[in-house]
């Protein structure tokens, strides 16, 4: 996170939440189509989150510990637009 301090999600809050407890990748293309979705966090640091993967971190166990995930996946052709610079 870029910001000074992190934003922290209890285990019942939006999509995050749902893949805590269900410990379950999901894939979301269009976030604000996903009942889930949660938009106080756009709110708040004035970001738009289009799309995201998010992913369980689970202990050896399968418990889940953490979520990651990315957010607003790149167009396939970024990488050649890079290339360029």
């Amino acid at each position: 996170s870029n910001l000074v301090t992190p934003i922290m999600v209890s285990p019942s809050q939006g999509i995050v939440g749902s893949v805590f407890n269900k410990a379950e990748t999901v894939t979301i293309p269009d976030c604000y189509k996903d009942s889930r979705f949660d938009t106080s966090f756009d709110q708040i640091t004035g970001y738009v989150t289009k799309s995201l993967i998010a992913v369980p971190i689970l202990d050896f166990e399968g418990t889940p510990v953490g979520v990651i995930q990315a957010i607003n996946k790149l167009p396939a052709d970024f990488t050649e637009e890079m290339k360029g610079q």
